[in-house]
């Protein structure tokens, strides 16, 4: 699988033990702002594990020589890695609405929001909702332009010793189960809120060490976080089953 790193906060790289300027590399910023061969952007980071960094800061560059023209660059130099075989290509991008938010919005296939344990989050989500709406209505006269359905909230950094982690989860649901989450809106299909991520001792080691916790377990002891990821997995795969065969049925009613 492929990782892109489209927050110019770069955590990835600190997580996967990387740096921006290693020699015959380059990171997303490259790919966007100076019209560089996006193959050269990929790093090896872990056996069937690629990455791309974001770049840092210098991304933020995109909104300031981009906008408002960029969607379509963005999706034609990132469709690149589409072409190289990878089983999953996953963005992570900043948790606030911005340009790059947009593109990748249009250029993906799915959307989820992560929520961590705190209320502020799930009212940005909430808020997102809007955005992603105002936007949708926005493209619809541009039909090349097609918002990704959004699948869901997955719930990151839950520990269940405390309140507020299943208080967030209720909140959730909430939003989840009432309009405007609950509707016809085509990009939100089928919202979930999927199985969590656990935060706990297995997951602060991996995490410390810079490790995946298949690396630091043998795999008859995998930790409850280790599980939970299994369950997460599992539960996303089985809803994106569900919403292939609901946007079919939708196409073959709008014919």
């Amino acid at each position: 699988m492929l990782i892109i790193d489209a927050d110019h906060q770069g955590a990835l790289k600190t997580q996967f033990g990387q740096n921006y300027e290693s020699p015959g590399h380059i990171n997303l910023d490259d790919i966007l702002l100076k019209d560089e061969d996006p193959r050269r952007a990929i790093r090896v980071v872990r056996e069937n594990i690629h990455l791309v960094l974001s770049g840092g800061s210098d991304l933020k560059g995109f909104h300031q020589y981009k906008y408002p023209n960029g969607r379509l660059e963005f999706s034609d130099k990132l469709s690149v890695f589409d072409n190289l075989g990878y089983d999953y290509i996953f963005i992570d991008t900043n948790g606030s609405f911005d340009y790059i938010v947009e593109c990748v919005s249009i250029f993906a296939d799915y959307l989820f929001f992560v929520a961590d344990n705190s209320m502020v989050t799930v009212t940005n989500t909430s808020s997102m909702y809007f955005v992603f709406d105002a936007l949708v209505q926005a493209l619809r006269a541009t039909p090349v332009y097609e918002v990704a359905p959004v699948l869901g909230w997955i719930q990151n950094r839950y520990t269940g010793r405390f309140i507020q982690s299943n208080h967030v989860r209720t909140e959730i649901r909430k939003l989840i189960s009432a309009p405007p989450f609950h509707s016809d809106k085509e990009f939100v299909i089928n919202p979930k809120l999927y199985h969590y991520v656990r935060q706990d001792v297995a997951f602060d080691h991996a995490i410390n060490s810079n490790s995946l916790m298949s690396e630091l377990y043998n795999p008859e002891d995998m930790p409850r976080a280790f599980q939970d990821l299994q369950k997460l997995a599992i539960e996303i795969m089985e809803n994106i089953s569900v919403v292939l065969e609901m946007r079919l049925k939708r196409t073959q009613q709008a014919r």
